[in-house]
């Protein structure tokens, strides 16, 4: 298993959800999916805000295919319309504090 923490800087948040929702897509074709997702702080719906969101995906080896799928780059310019700056934090290794 392989997760991903996730943190956009959204420029435009209508822009996002128009290029999450066919990101996504792209994602389930790697056997991935978006474990959760939420917005930091409040914000209109134009406004800048911070979305976070937490991925998984079977492997590294998925997720980096997944990150090379051509389909991302022709969602380039919207992506550049939605995110100002994206941070991701990788981990392989899981902790359970039960």
């Amino acid at each position: 298993m392989f997760q991903v923490l996730v943190i956009l800087d959204v420029r435009n948040v209508e822009a996002l959800r128009r290029f999450e929702t066919a990101a996504m897509q792209v994602v389930a074709d790697y056997s991935g999916r978006l474990v959760t997702a939420f917005e930091s702080g409040s914000r209109s719906e134009s406004s800048d805000s911070c979305e976070i969101h937490l991925l998984q995906f079977p492997a590294e080896e998925d997720f980096n295919a997944y990150r090379g799928d051509p389909r991302l780059d022709a969602l380039s310019e919207l992506r550049e319309e939605a995110i100002r700056s994206t941070k991701l934090y990788p981990s392989r290794q899981f902790r359970n504090y039960q």
